[in-house]
């Protein structure tokens, strides 16, 4: 249940990041929620659900954002095992550093793509500008507050209403003293 839940809320937020909060393709304010989705994926999701979640919506900001085949895919994935190596052997608290792994993450994973692309398209890109990426940085990391949150309220809900769902149906432990 929580799967289908964020790969529709993953859809949501990319007609939301694509269509409203990108009025202008050359507007340097507009967020990346998906990758704000993918930080959460890496924090809490296994390996197969977040990978199963994250292929076709990279897919679909592909298509939707015209770049070169599979840079979306190859920058959601990276980052996706980033935040997942990185949380399971960090020795602190999760709290502690998430938002700060956000923006570090999405700087490293973005200056490599740009690096990347930068050798295989054949027209040279616009320069690296350390104040935009540095704006967006910023923005991603003030979404990420309330996104987390309602990813975790979305997760919170799911396996309520699942372990409801089973209470409902009278379905009995495998203890018979129960």
């Amino acid at each position: 249940m929580t799967f289908i839940a964020l790969t529709i809320t993953g859809l949501l937020l990319l007609i939301l990041q694509t269509t409203i909060l990108t009025p202008n393709p050359l507007w340097y304010g507009s967020p990346d929620l998906l990758f704000i989705l993918t930080a959460y994926l890496g924090y809490r999701a296994n390996s197969l659900h977040g990978i199963l979640i994250l292929i076709p919506l990279s897919w679909f900001n592909d298509v939707f954002s015209g770049t070169v085949l599979g840079t979306y895919p190859l920058i959601y994935l990276s980052s996706f095992f980033l935040f997942k190596y990185v949380s399971e052997h960090m020795p602190v608290r999760k709290s502690l550093y998430q938002l700060p792994l956000i923006g570090a993450i999405y700087l490293i994973v973005y200056r490599l793509a740009h690096f990347w692309l930068g050798i295989i398209l054949p027209n040279p890109l616009p320069p690296w500008s350390w104040p935009i990426i540095l704006l967006k940085t910023v923005i991603m990391v003030i979404l990420a507050i309330p996104l987390l949150r309602f990813f975790e309220t979305i997760a919170r809900r799911c396996e309520k209403l699942t372990n409801h769902s089973g209470n409902m149906l009278h379905i009995r432990s495998g203890n018979r003293f129960h």
